[in-house]
């Protein structure tokens, strides 16, 4: 007889009975349940294998949970894996070419004897002007429009140095002076750090590490020098370099109280009690390094220079923006044999807007001490990327899933952009001006000039500057949005008007030190300017239309800025009701400029012209302009609503408002009646002008306005309107 043997099914209870520790028959549902009336809540476990799990059971649980990945996994893997953050070079570049040397001795050496002494030089000659110097007290809750900004104070700082007409709201502060005034060290980056007795970086968890990473690319708008993806995939292989990390975790130590609703002051971060630990060892680590030049270094000085220029210590601000300039030179930027060099696509962006970022601070330097840098190229590097689709690294990111959670980051990308090109072109105005004989730019050193430039031909130059600009807006605003299509075209018509309106000049004296300025050739002792400028503080050109040649130029050419200034309003009229998006901080800074320019200009027009019935047109459009939902937070369009009101209810009887486009209209005979004899112009006023000036290049055909289809009468000042004008290393 054959014996088998039966194995027993094993029971199971059920999980009601499991909790209640009570006898369960197997059934479905079980007798326990059904007595206790919840036969749904009757559930058994699943079965789970008996005995001992294999020795391989991690592996295998991981295998049985792993999803499977999607075509953007892959290339996130792929991207992650793959790429390495730093740019590789076939040799070793060392700062001097001297390898002996670390950042500490080259930066004592090089800036103590010549840098130090020529600005300390300039600060003090500027102090001795103005012993205490203003520093305004400004609140920023939100970074997001820092390039708006700065685009908007490079444009008034040069037109409110170069313009016959007083401008109210372009507000100039020392900044020089401010900031030697801020930063009482004696030398440019203090004394040497100690080194610490701890190591933030090694205090750092790793989720705190993670969170300050994903902060910085939320809150600083200069992470847009850095990739997300390059930045975290250095972070986990621990290839990172601990200057940058240290950067990025001290900086945004201090802005992540914008996360919070507090806002950031200029140059509070001078005080010892809001810095923090990892600053300092940025310091201890960068100054303690070797002169050997890498690209991570140079994104590092970048970033630290740029806070410690706005938020923290000025002086190493400038010191740290100075040697970012030459570790930039020594890697092949100025020259642009980098982006010969065999680097990726991101890796060469990135080296663009690291370019563009110390240039961008050169020129706003170089506008206020009014010293140019005659040998940078501004044509060997290319402009950043227009928008996050032309941007290699936003595209990087975005394919490997690290997408930064910025708000608007795509405004970021439009602005720096913006921002870049305002500021370029600015420059190359400054580039036409005379030489000093004491540049800061060249302390100590012979400057490398090409040619000579004076006085002769300045506004020929300046026209041919102007001229480029136009060109270039023409050939690339169709890539724009509107929003950089209305700033880049807003800062040309500004700077095309105040050229047109540039002071009286001639040849200067030879500078005495670094206080001399490319604006010494503006003629300061005329008696006319202050009374031209009494005149318009007052709104009365009565007794003052006849009395200097500064006031003639000027009066002459309004009928030439006229059309360049109804464009304006057209262009912001057109932003704010059909272009303006919802999620883009408006470019306040340049509206103000715009309505600051167009209400000194227009004024002046009416109060030569009581027959020109369309500037009055044009002063009530701007007053409804100033009453926009988007000034309900900003306290400085007070002062403009005021200046209008002012005027308006001050004049005579006006005409309604018209709400067609602004452009030139013909007056009434009844309206040229009342035009007195005082007002009739000789045309021989127009000898003033540079005849070159007047008929050199072509406006910028990108006004909304229709053209005029009438001419005023033949009086001699409305001869005017036949001539057209152009419508068109030092950091701080």
């Amino acid at each position: 007889m054959e014996l088998t043997i039966v194995k027993q099914k094993r029971k199971i209870s059920c999980l009601v009975c499991r909790s209640k520790k009570i006898k369960c028959d197997g059934s479905q549902p079980c007798q326990v349940c059904v007595k206790r009336h919840c036969p749904d809540a009757c559930q058994y476990p699943e079965r789970r294998p008996l005995g001992r799990p294999a020795k391989n059971s991690v592996m295998n649980k991981l295998l049985r949970h792993r999803q499977h990945s999607s075509q953007p996994s892959l290339v996130k893997e792929f991207i992650f894996e793959n790429l390495m953050y730093t740019i590789p070079t076939a040799t070793a570049r060392f700062l001097m070419n001297d390898k002996s040397l670390n950042m500490h001795q080259l930066i004592d050496n090089e800036f103590s004897e010549t840098y130090c002494a020529a600005i300390t030089n300039l600060s003090i000659a500027r102090l001795s002007l103005s012993p205490n110097p203003f520093v305004p007290d400004v609140k920023m809750f939100d970074l997001l429009d820092t390039f708006s900004w700065t685009m908007t104070e490079v444009v008034n700082i040069f037109t409110s140095k170069i313009t016959s007409l007083p401008l109210f709201n372009a507000e100039e502060y020392n900044f020089i002076a401010a900031a030697v005034y801020q930063d009482m060290c004696l030398k440019f980056l203090g004394e040497p750090i100690l080194q610490p007795l701890d190591n933030p970086l090694s205090a750092i968890s790793t989720d705190e590490a993670v969170r300050l990473i994903e902060c910085f690319f939320s809150v600083d708008p200069q992470s847009i020098l850095l990739n997300k993806t390059f930045v975290l995939q250095a972070f986990w292989s621990d290839q990172a370099d601990p200057i940058l990390l240290s950067v990025i975790y001290g900086t945004t130590q201090y802005f992540k109280k914008l996360l919070e609703g507090k806002p950031v002051r200029l140059w509070e971060a001078s005080d010892p009690a809001t810095r923090n630990p990892f600053l300092d060892y940025a310091y201890f680590l960068l100054l303690q390094s070797s002169s050997e030049v890498t690209f991570v270094k140079y994104q590092a000085v970048i970033i630290l220079g740029l806070f410690e220029n706005i938020y923290g210590y000025p002086k190493r601000g400038m010191a740290l923006l100075s040697l970012a300039h030459m570790m930039g030179e020594k890697l092949g930027l100025h020259d642009g044999s980098l982006f010969a060099s065999e680097i990726s696509g991101v890796e060469a962006e990135l080296a663009c807007v690291c370019y563009w970022a110390c240039i961008r601070n050169t020129v706003r330097g170089s506008v206020d001490v009014g010293q140019v840098a005659y040998y940078i190229d501004l044509e060997k590097v290319p402009l950043p990327p227009v928008n996050i689709d032309q941007s290699l690294s936003y595209q990087m990111e975005k394919s490997s899933g690290n997408l930064r959670l910025i708000k608007s980051y795509y405004y970021l990308v439009e602005s720096y952009y913006a921002c870049m090109v305002v500021s370029k072109y600015t420059y190359v105005l400054m580039q036409e001006f005379p030489d000093v004989k004491y540049n800061i730019m060249y302390p100590g050193k012979q400057q490398p000039r090409h040619f000579e430039k004076s006085v002769d031909g300045l506004l020929p130059r300046l026209a041919k500057a102007l001229q480029s600009f136009s060109t270039f807006i023409k050939a690339h605003k169709h890539t724009w949005s509107p929003f950089q299509k209305y700033c880049i075209e807003t800062a040309y018509h500004l700077l095309d008007i105040h050229v047109v309106l540039i002071k009286p000049f001639g040849q200067a004296e030879p500078g005495q030190n670094f206080a001399n300025s490319v604006y010494d050739i503006f003629l300061t002792s005329s008696n006319a300017a202050s009374s031209f400028t009494q005149a318009i503080l007052n709104n009365d050109l009565t007794g003052a239309t006849t009395t200097s040649i500064l006031e003639y130029q000027v009066l002459v050419v309004i009928d030439l800025v006229i059309p360049k200034v109804y464009t304006l309003i057209d262009l912001l009229k057109t932003y704010l009701e059909h272009d303006h998006h919802p999620g883009f901080p408006p470019p306040r800074g340049t509206m103000i400029a715009v309505i600051d320019t167009a209400t000194s200009i227009l004024s002046l027009k009416h109060q030569r012209d009581p027959w020109d019935e369309q500037a009055i047109h044009a002063l009530k459009s701007l007053d409804q302009l100033t009453q926009s939902p988007i000034w309900s937070d900003w306290s400085s369009i007070k002062e403009a609503r005021e200046r209008i009101g002012s005027y308006l209810s001050g004049g005579s009887p006006m005409p309604p408002l018209s709400t067609s486009s602004l452009s030139p209209s013909a007056p009434s005979q009844a309206s040229m009646a009342n035009v007195t004899s005082s007002q009739q112009w000789v045309p021989d006023l127009l000898s003033l002008l540079d005849p070159y000036f007047l008929s050199s290049a072509l406006p910028l055909d990108s006004s909304p306005s229709a053209k005029p289809d009438a001419s005023p009468p033949q009086s001699s000042h409305a001869l005017f309107h036949e001539f057209s004008i152009p419508s068109n290393t030092f950091s701080f």
